[in-house]
């Protein structure tokens, strides 16, 4: 006996026949919009109000303008939906943001992971992959050392290329040299000689706990492994373990100086962000490189991209102080390369520090070493207080603009 299809059963299928290929469609061209602008990572998936993005951000140099951008192009295709984006960095979740607007009004909510996206995504396909792509990021490094009675200044000025590039997920490759410009110090300043060279694995990311690990030549002429261990407590409040282990290495011409590890380091830190006054606290206290135990306390205010701090420490016998501050540069790409790209760093900073006495500058009492040149209070500050903030002055700064 035949059956034939229902009047019902035909409609849904004509019905599905038409909204597949336009959801399909709508699906690849946000895909498309978001490669155009140079992000990577993408993954997108569409419900009837909701969208769930997850992407890498490499083309913009504020951490929250590349997001603000994502979500206004999104927009522009979807424009009923909330917005749901989880931000990555080596494949690696830092930040989730959901956004949505209202009678012309964004309004923004930050958080550290959301799992509900994660699921919603994990079906979905990597589009423009950032494995094995090489961001090469030339560092100005300016030197200035008023310690001597001699002369006025020991000052150096070096060009130091940097490669950047994310290996796998949540693995990440930095090499750099350092080229002398010009100096009155001498010795080992007059060579072309290495800079940072790292290997950094992010073991686990959350909405509560960050975990990683760097090895490699550090500067300071240190070199060896350095852990962290982070949990986020709030979305303004950070509490971090630092643990590294390291040793003496020299750049001596042909020969290279590699001393074992002699060195352990560890300092507990906490972090906490007022958002009223964009005012970042940091206290931070422990045992140093150099074997003194010791505390130091930064006060850095956001103007934006800029931050501009003064900071305090003390270290058994020893105080000192000083203040750093970072400022945006160009990030212009210099090439547009597929595999490689060349930019000027994204933000030049610098810091002073000020001894109480100079017998302590031999000694190194209360000093570090810093895992990467990227190091700063701009690049990459990812605290979601901070960035709720700055994503909502503007998106709505934006849409004020459009009529």
């Amino acid at each position: 006996m035949k059956t034939f299809p229902t009047k019902w059963q035909c409609t849904t299928v004509c019905l599905s026949l038409f909204i597949y290929p336009v959801l399909a469609y709508s699906q690849g061209d946000g895909v498309k919009l978001l490669r155009e602008n140079g992000f990577e990572e993408i993954q997108l998936h569409e419900t009837e109000d909701n969208l769930y993005v997850s992407l890498e951000d490499n083309a913009y140099r504020a951490s929250y303008e590349g997001i603000a951008a994502a979500i206004q192009k999104l927009h522009t295709l979807y424009p009923t939906d909330t917005i749901h984006l989880l931000l990555t960095k080596a494949g690696m979740v830092q930040l989730s943001i959901n956004a949505f607007q209202n009678k012309g009004e964004w309004h923004i909510a930050t958080e550290y992971d959301d799992k509900r996206t994660r699921t919603m995504l994990e079906k979905e396909p990597i589009v423009a992959s950032a494995n094995w792509k090489a961001d090469v990021v030339l560092y100005p490094q300016i030197s200035l050392d008023n310690h001597r009675l001699d002369r006025l200044y020991n000052a150096a000025l070096n060009i130091a290329p940097a490669m950047h590039m994310t290996l796998w997920r949540g693995a990440s490759l930095t090499a750099q040299i350092v080229v002398p410009i010009w100096n009155n110090i001498g010795g080992t300043s007059d060579h072309v000689r290495p800079g940072w060279l790292t290997l950094q694995q992010t073991w686990l990311e959350g909405a509560l706990w960050h975990c990683q690990s760097t090895f490699g030549l550090f500067n300071r002429q240190r070199w060896g492994i350095h852990n962290l261990l982070q949990r986020h407590l709030s979305k303004r409040c950070d509490l971090s373990l630092h643990i590294g282990s390291t040793g003496f290495w020299e750049a001596d011409g042909m020969r290279p100086i590699i001393e074992r590890w002699k060195r352990f380091d560890i300092s507990l830190h906490t972090e906490y962000y007022i958002p009223t006054i964009g005012l970042q606290i940091e206290i931070s206290g422990g045992h140093y490189t150099f074997g003194d135990y010791g505390g130091r306390i930064d006060l850095t205010r956001h103007f934006g991209e800029t931050s501009v701090g003064v900071y305090a420490r003390m270290s058994e016998d020893a105080h000192d102080g000083g203040f750093h501050f970072a400022i945006p540069m160009g990030n212009k790409l210099l090439t547009k390369h597929r595999r490689i790209r060349v930019r000027v760093t994204d933000y030049f900073d610098w810091e002073y520090r000020m001894v109480s006495d100079g017998k302590w500058i031999d000694k190194q009492y209360g000093i570090g070493y810093e895992t990467s040149p990227r190091e700063n209070r701009s690049t990459d500050y990812m605290q979601a207080a901070y960035i709720e903030i700055q994503l909502n002055k503007v998106l709505n700064k934006e849409s004020k603009k459009t009529p």
